[in-house]
């Protein structure tokens, strides 16, 4: 059964490989790859034609009524004519050919849906300012086509009146649900921000290779994640702070807030740090895990800083981590005295960290991490 496409097949086939395949329908949308299609009919062979002609007959049949349905000036079914032994002039269907995207969209009954997106299209750039920038749009929007499709008119209007508003800078200090917009909920640039960053690259070209993202371009302050415990740790340093016994920051706020007191003591566990006494001037910080890159120019580099993390493969790994942003932190309760003392609670881990991995440990902190590996 390997010779002899049929129409029916060939058209599952097509509408798999050239319209559900994005990627590829795409690069023909813009050029990069070339409109036209073609797919071989696999005709047969002499030996194969002969073997079966009910279906060789069958084969030619259903391909003359195709072109009879569907053949047009982009619509072209080449035909060949062979001789064989015993079937002599045999007008043979080869090959498909399909010249241009709408073609293509006409022959899988997909005409409505390119006149939507071709319709979104013409609606985004009837706004005037858009008049000089036209390629370069439609470009960015047919390398967009899936998001564009995913969109309605009235969001295709929003999306025309959002980008004018756009500048570097706007959002500066503020959140982007903050942003001053007029007639555009900040909502929508959050939902539509991936489309919205592509086609501002188009009126500022260069504007994000230094900001990275839309975000940093508006100069956004970042929405907030990574939580962080943050619990004072004497009566003093906690009337600082509102009086407020424990509290949750974002790691955005732990960079730039000036902490009431000298000492931080930063821990890897929440529960090790609910348990911590009392400490003079002290403000201890945990539940950033492996993410301590917080660190990095922050405000607490100014303080004395200690560590306190387990004594496991992640203990020293966050460790190591945290000295490369603050090289004079000390580790407390990391040491082999302590090991000693709890040994009968140590439990086997399961994995293990490359030694050259953990460059930045003091020698008594690397030789207690290998002897952890070594028993």
């Amino acid at each position: 059964m390997s010779w002899g496409l049929l129409p029916q097949a060939l058209m599952q086939m097509i509408e798999v490989k050239e319209w559900h395949n994005m990627s590829r329908l795409k690069k023909r949308f813009t050029g990069e790859v070339k409109a036209e299609i073609s797919y071989s009919l696999k005709p047969p062979n002499a030996v194969q034609a002969l073997a079966d002609l009910a279906r060789y007959q069958h084969f030619v049949v259903e391909w003359q009524a195709f072109e009879a349905k569907f053949a047009t000036h982009d619509i072209h079914v080449l035909w060949e004519t062979k001789s064989f032994q015993h079937l002599k002039n045999q007008h043979m269907p080869v090959r498909l050919i399909i010249k241009t995207i709408p073609a293509l969209a006409s022959l899988l009954g997909k005409e409505q849906l390119l006149q939507d997106w071709q319709h979104k299209i013409v609606t985004f750039m009837s706004n005037s300012l858009y008049e000089p920038y036209r390629d370069a749009i439609k470009n960015i929007m047919l390398q967009n086509i899936d998001r564009i499709d995913a969109l309605s008119l009235e969001d295709i209007r929003l999306l025309s009146l959002v980008i004018p508003q756009l500048k570097k800078g706007l959002g500066n200090g503020l959140y982007l649900r903050g942003l001053p917009l007029a007639d555009v909920g900040t909502k929508f640039v959050e939902q539509h921000s991936f489309i919205i960053e592509a086609l501002l690259r188009v009126f500022h070209p260069g504007a994000f290779s230094m900001q990275g993202s839309l975000l940093g371009w508006l100069g956004c302050v970042p929405h907030p994640k990574d939580w962080l415990v943050v619990k004072p740790l004497c009566e003093d340093t906690q009337a600082a702070m509102g009086g407020l016994p424990l509290m949750r920051l974002t790691s955005h706020t732990l960079k730039s807030y000036d902490f009431p007191a000298d000492n931080i003591l930063i821990i890897e566990n929440d529960q090790s740090c609910y348990s911590l006494p009392k400490m003079p001037n002290t403000i201890a910080i945990s539940g950033g895990g492996k993410n301590v890159a917080w660190l990095f120019e922050s405000c607490l580099l100014n303080k004395n800083l200690a560590y306190w993390g387990d004594i496991d493969a992640d203990g020293f790994f966050i460790l190591n981590k945290v000295r490369k942003y603050a090289p004079a932190i000390t580790s407390i309760m990391m040491d082999r005295a302590v090991l000693e003392l709890y040994q009968s609670q140590m439990v086997m881990e399961n994995h293990t960290l490359a030694l050259k991995e953990l460059t930045l440990l003091t020698e008594q902190e690397f030789e207690l991490y290998k002897s952890l590996n070594t028993g």
